[in-house]
């Protein structure tokens, strides 16, 4: 999967390296959750639900201290948006530069750009039952796959019917750009992609400019951070477009706070 680049010291490694990087010994207010049962348990639990991982990349930085990695996923049951497929980020450190966690994601096939609508993570401490508790904090946020999946593919078909002219796309760029969505030395990616004939100007397409402009540039707990935030500057667009042009686009102001799912239905009944 081409879309896990790295950088910032970061390298790609399989699922036997980081088998073999050791977890540090729990302290009074810390208990390391092991890199690779966070992987073993987050992939058996999808297999059993009947999703199929059709691709996997992971990474290490930090010597080993922090992991992530990235699984795309398919099922009947998990919709997607027609040239794209789900896709699920894992993240764990051991020296508590954040929590372990999942967030769902997006890949666009035609250039594995990622983009993700929410990061859960399993547990605020890492505490002593930690290790005991894993498996069910993990069903516990794949419970929620299922609500996650529709709620994305509603949100990138009303990016898609959300037509922008220039000024529009412009003003959502300086948006971005105070929100810290992107550093301005990326922006003329951004500008470059909006500005080519060949593509109809939709939020849809300046959407997958900044993602483009954001691939290899940071690490994938930050882009899962950066792609939340520009999830709500797109959502915040359909909004706005909604209420100038009528019923011209879908509305989203029925969805939960972004990062924040509503209770849902398990992946498979």
């Amino acid at each position: 999967m081409q879309g896990l680049i790295l950088h910032c010291g970061s390298h790609a490694a399989t699922l036997e390296q980081i088998a073999a990087v050791p977890t540090p010994e729990p302290t009074v207010s810390h208990y390391p959750i092991p890199h690779v049962a966070l992987v073993r348990h987050v992939r058996g639990q999808l297999l059993d639900a009947g999703v199929t991982i059709t691709e996997e990349a992971f990474g290490l930085s930090a010597d080993g201290a922090r992991m992530f990695g990235v699984l795309a996923l398919n099922a009947e049951r998990l919709p997607t948006v027609e040239g794209s497929r789900l896709v699920l980020a894992l993240r764990n450190a051991h020296d508590k530069a954040y929590c372990a966690g999942l967030a769902l994601g997006n890949s666009v096939l035609c250039c594995d750009n990622l983009s993700f609508i929410g990061t859960r993570t399993l547990a605020r401490k890492h505490t002593r039952y930690i290790q005991r508790d894993l498996p069910g904090l993990i069903a516990r946020i794949l419970g929620q796959l299922g609500d996650w999946a529709r709620r994305q593919a509603e949100r990138f078909s009303a990016y898609q019917d959300a037509s922008l002219n220039d000024p529009e796309a412009h003003d959502f760029m300086v948006r971005a750009i105070r929100g810290r969505v992107i550093a301005p030395s990326r922006l003329l990616h951004v500008i470059d992609a909006w500005d080519r004939p060949d593509q109809a100007h939709s939020l849809w397409m300046l959407f997958n400019a900044f993602t483009e402009a954001l691939r290899g540039t940071i690490d994938v707990p930050e882009l899962a951070r950066r792609t939340e935030k520009l999830h709500g500057l797109a959502d915040l667009e359909v909004e706005r477009l909604h209420h100038v042009n009528g019923n011209g686009h879908a509305a989203l102001h029925d969805s939960q706070p972004l990062g924040l799912p509503a209770p849902a239905e398990p992946i498979l009944k």
